[in-house]
């Protein structure tokens, strides 16, 4: 067992400390347009809108608008009338970058209320575009952010698990309820080959300092397979030993449902293996943390356990989050025998050049 928790605990160490996230420095694109079209409004009520002709007041964006990233419910806007004679309503925005907004609905009292509009499309374009409810509606504004591009150099160009030298990670971590910051920046990254494959050897920088590693971390990434490996001293009855460990920790291109296994050897007990056995419980969904909401997220399900004569031993479970163009957000490591959770690794901040 104690075995099993040094290699667990290896694997967990391996993958927080060099889940590559990308900060994303998007940039308005600056583009302001001027809507084109009017909307629709039909119905039996008779309202104004707070703002007139002019800008929505008290207009309330909700959710997060990224070009060539579809809508969801999230996005909705609120926009304040004032309701002089009750019945129904139905009124679209003018179509603007590919994106509109609509309600539909009933006033059942006069004065003043709210109405939710809910957007529909998918954004082309970065910038900032205003819409028009109705004929005769006030606008409101709408920012669009760009599309995360990932350079090319050091990176290996793998979207959910980038790895690029100066990138610098803040992750609010709890170890056996323990709360601590963890801080980890990569430092250097050189091309290795390894058994015919070309692999980037990382070194990095962590705070604190009793949670750094002298060992250097080789990272590949090909067609949406995420490729680690490291070389680390273990000490076993006999003395110590250098062990390989190769872990494949996503594949981004696969299925939900999507299941593998990485098999390495267990070191001093033979004819036994550490086994790390993934699978992609969900895909594209969205999760919020810290207030941030991260779209596009992969959900990895991960068991890991030994082997000795066909007999597998789960010793822990964790389930990861990567976002698309960031990495790991998310990592909650559970004892299988405690069922208690001995991590939970929470991204508050990430930055890469």
């Amino acid at each position: 067992m104690k075995l099993n928790l040094l290699s667990t605990l290896l694997f967990a160490s391996l993958v927080f400390l060099f889940s590559c996230e990308k900060e994303l420095s998007v940039e308005n694109g600056g583009v302001v347009t001027t809507p084109t079209g009017p909307g629709s409004a039909t119905g039996t009520a008779i309202y104004t809108y707070d703002g007139g002709a002019g800008t929505c007041t008290g207009a309330v964006v909700n959710g997060t608008y990224t070009a060539g990233t579809a809508l969801t419910s999230t996005n909705a806007v609120i926009i304040t009338v004032d309701v002089d004679s009750v019945g129904t309503y139905s009124i679209r925005t003018n179509t603007v970058n590919g994106v509109y907004f609509q309600a539909t609905g009933t006033f059942t009292s006069t004065g003043v209320q709210t109405i939710t509009f809910g957007g529909v499309g998918t954004p082309t374009s970065a910038g900032s575009f205003d819409f028009i409810p109705g004929t005769t509606g006030c606008s409101f504004s709408i920012t669009v952010a760009g599309v995360v591009v990932l350079p090319s150099a050091n990176c290996k160009d793998c979207e959910y698990f980038p790895s690029c030298v100066g990138a610098k990670y803040t992750f609010a971590d709890t170890v056996n309820n323990t709360p601590y910051e963890l801080v980890s920046e990569i430092a250097t990254s050189v091309d290795t080959t390894i058994g015919g494959t070309v692999f980037q050897k990382l070194s990095y920088n962590t705070t604190p300092a009793a949670l750094a590693s002298t060992n250097a971390v080789y990272y590949n990434c090909s067609g949406g397979v995420t490729t680690l490996k490291a070389f680390n001293a273990v000490t076993i009855i006999s003395g110590t030993t250098v062990v390989q460990t190769t872990t494949t920790p996503i594949k981004s291109n696969a299925a939900v449902g999507a299941a593998w296994t990485d098999v390495n050897d267990y070191p001093g007990v033979p004819g036994a293996t550490y086994e790390s056995r993934f699978s992609i419980a969900e895909k594209g969904i969205s999760r919020t943390l810290g207030g941030v909401t991260y779209n596009d997220v992969i959900h990895i399900h991960l068991s890991t356990g030994s082997n000795l004569a066909g007999m597998y031993i789960e010793s822990a479970t964790t389930e990861y989050y990567y976002a698309r163009g960031i990495g790991l957000i998310e990592a909650i490591t559970t004892n299988v025998l405690t069922s208690e959770i001995f991590l939970h690794q929470v991204i508050k901040s990430y930055f890469i050049p």
